[in-house]
């Protein structure tokens, strides 16, 4: 459900697409009658690349949801200028990134609707593999933001109970969609990864053996890496059943992606290059789906050159302390730690003023005048190391070695001293499992649900004297819903409007 006004925002959006002939060459096309593009399957594609595009958006993936305001929440950075790092959300300025990341959400969503809601009775359009993968796409797309939404905006899943959590939005209509409990939000979402996994797996060109014989998608894995692909589906199912708390299905997915998407290990050519901006620092050979970000460059010279994401104290240098190069916890301390040669710390960080490696250069991805070697231009939003994670905590209380193992391959493959994990306890193990996740995803937005679904009663935070811990309550990873939602929202027990 949205406010009026909000819905109408959507309709003005949807009025609004983007032509392309490849993907990464997306331009915008105004004043285009919606009706045009839900009548050739150019029209459908282009609506496609149109909801990543949105996606994009520095209110969404191209910020805030990736290195911006949940970034802050999990104390990646540290300043005491911006309020997610104080978990404080009733400032006006909180305010309004909280009600532009809703906003945001759900205006994809809807524009995303409008291929579900057309695509059927279209269907002779298309031969049979560009019609799947398009509605599989469209399905796990619409998973994929009411998961964030619920992950966000939601209690924890064994929280919530009958509460009232999110709207999930099934159709392009203006309607104020009812606020629906956990489990209704949760069947909703696996009901689209179900339908998506089954219409992408047997057409999807990423799928070693797939028939894909149509004329609307690049065949090449790494384009397919540019889209909720068929490993993507079952990546983001093996997310939501551990967030579910299902290690059973976690586990499942999550060895079925590691088993069978076609991936490799990083190596260290990718990252040695004199010239930041031609490192890989995506590690896009382990990368299952990423976003391409056509203002990346300039949201980086904003937020890391110029901004205050390279703010850090002139003799603490504390990301040391997140990969573990020292484990000091003050400037007058020198511990080396395990993490001395990490290749996460040593190959994507930049100096501060005074020399120290505190900025993040993951996002410097340049393009002007280079070779496309690498990917650039983009965020991560699924990765292989992830589903190695996802799977070491699902399987560590039925078969710790095996827990282990996970752990020590990303480790060694890291260039990172192994220590012996044989020796301490699950909760121990579990531990390691979140430092090795911070470093894994840093600056990529999964932290913060993380830290959600796990209930830690502190966690470091980046503060100018040092890692010190901060208590935090389940409540500081829940961003409250716009008043306005509050306000016209079809919310149950607050609203006497009917919703469907």
């Amino acid at each position: 459900m949205m406010k009026n006004k909000t819905l109408i925002l959507i309709l003005i959006l949807c009025q609004s697409f983007f032509a392309c002939n490849e993907w990464l060459d997306v331009q915008p096309v105004t004043d285009v009658d919606l009706s045009e593009h839900i009548s050739s399957k150019e029209g459908f594609i282009e609506t496609l690349n149109g909801v990543y595009l949105n996606m994009a958006d520095e209110n969404l993936y191209g910020h805030q949801l990736m290195y911006g305001a949940v970034a802050d929440v999990a104390q990646n950075y540290y300043t005491d200028t911006r309020p997610f790092n104080k978990f404080e959300y009733e400032g006006t300025d909180a305010k309004n990134t909280i009600k532009n990341i809703w906003q945001g959400l759900y205006n994809v969503i809807a524009n995303n609707n409008i291929i579900l809601d057309n695509i059927d009775d279209k269907k002779d359009l298309f031969v049979e593999a560009d019609y799947n993968i398009i509605k599989g796409e469209a399905l796990a797309l619409r998973a994929f933001l009411h998961f964030d939404a619920i992950r966000l905006f939601g209690d924890t899943y064994e929280d919530a109970g009958e509460a009232s959590q999110i709207p999930y939005a099934l159709t392009f209509e203006l309607v104020r969609y009812k606020h629906l409990s956990a489990e209704e939000v949760y069947t909703h979402i696996l009901d689209d990864l179900d339908k998506a996994e089954e219409m992408l797996k047997n057409f999807d060109p990423i799928v070693a053996g797939a028939s894909y014989n149509g004329n609307l998608f690049n065949k090449a894995k790494d384009s397919r890496k540019h889209h909720l692909n068929y490993y993507a589906v079952l990546a983001l199912k093996a997310r939501v059943y551990i967030t579910m708390g299902d290690k059973v299905n976690a586990l499942l997915y999550a060895q079925k992606v590691i088993d069978e998407f076609a991936w490799s290990w990083t190596p260290l050519g990718n990252l040695t290059s004199s010239h930041n901006s031609e490192v890989d620092g995506l590690f896009f050979d382990e990368v299952i789906a990423a976003l391409h970000v056509q203002k990346l460059q300039d949201y980086y010279y904003e937020n890391f050159e110029f901004g205050d994401y390279n703010a850090g104290p002139s003799s603490i240098n504390y990301a040391k302390y997140i990969f573990e190069v020292n484990l000091g916890s003050y400037y007058w301390e020198s511990i080396p730690g395990p993490g001395i040669n990490d290749w996460r710390f040593l190959y994507l960080f930049d100096p501060n003023g005074s020399g120290e490696l505190t900025k993040s250069i993951k996002y410097n991805q340049y393009t002007q005048g280079r070779a496309g070697i690498y990917d650039y231009q983009k965020v991560p939003l699924i990765r292989i190391t992830e589903m190695m994670l996802i799977a070491a905590e699902a399987v560590l209380d039925t078969d710790k070695a095996q827990a282990i193992a996970y752990i020590e391959e990303i480790k060694e493959e890291r260039d990172v001293i192994l220590e012996d994990l044989s020796t301490l306890s699950e909760e121990e193990i579990m531990d390691v499992i979140v430092k090795e996740f911070r470093k894994e995803t840093y600056l990529e937005g999964q932290l913060i649900y993380l830290y959600k679904r796990l209930k830690p009663t502190s966690i470091l935070t980046m503060d100018y004297w040092g890692n010190l811990p901060v208590d935090v309550e389940a409540d500081n990873f829940i961003f409250p819903l716009p008043d306005d939602e509050l306000e016209f929202g079809n919310i149950p027990d607050s609203d006497d409007s009917d919703g469907n």
